[in-house]
């Protein structure tokens, strides 16, 4: 799934491109910005990675409130909160690593507060998709694992 959702983003970001598309495609430039393999990578280890870290995130939190009564809620809210924060703190920091210059001069902000810029961008979006992320999954999940469990 998660390698799906990096080739769509790779292919909305080749067909309909906006200003930043260069950090998700490759075959994309803006002027004299140039997507390359730093946009492949963007586009898909933290997608990936969206699956694999939030099952160890609560496997991990399973063990660790396995005697609290709220353990199932807690844990599945911990890795919709991993899943989200995932994706975001990895695309973004990314983008830092591989286009910090051409991403500030994409967004017209200076060289020198492009990271306070991409910080803004997490605690803007990504810090309230998190919380949405792990309510949601918390009861979406519970909903899932109950009527699961109730099929067997």
């Amino acid at each position: 799934m998660g390698f799906v959702f990096g080739l769509t983003s790779l292919i909305n970001n080749t067909m309909n491109p906006t200003v930043t598309s260069f950090v998700f495609s490759p075959f994309y430039s803006l002027g004299e910005i140039n997507g390359g393999i730093g946009s492949i990578i963007i586009c898909f280890i933290p997608r990936i990675l969206v699956g694999v870290v939030p099952y160890y995130a609560y496997q991990f939190m399973r063990k660790i409130t396995c005697k609290m009564e709220a353990s199932m809620i807690f844990s599945l809210g911990a890795a919709g909160l991993t899943g989200a924060l995932t994706n975001t703190l990895l695309v973004m920091n990314l983008i830092y690593l591989f286009f910090k210059d051409a991403y500030a001069a994409a967004n017209g902000v200076a060289a020198d507060a492009v990271y306070g810029f991409i910080l803004s961008i997490i605690g803007i979006n990504g810090v309230p998709e998190a919380i949405v992320a792990a309510v949601i999954t918390a009861f979406v999940g519970r909903v899932l694992l109950k009527s699961r469990l109730a099929a067997n």
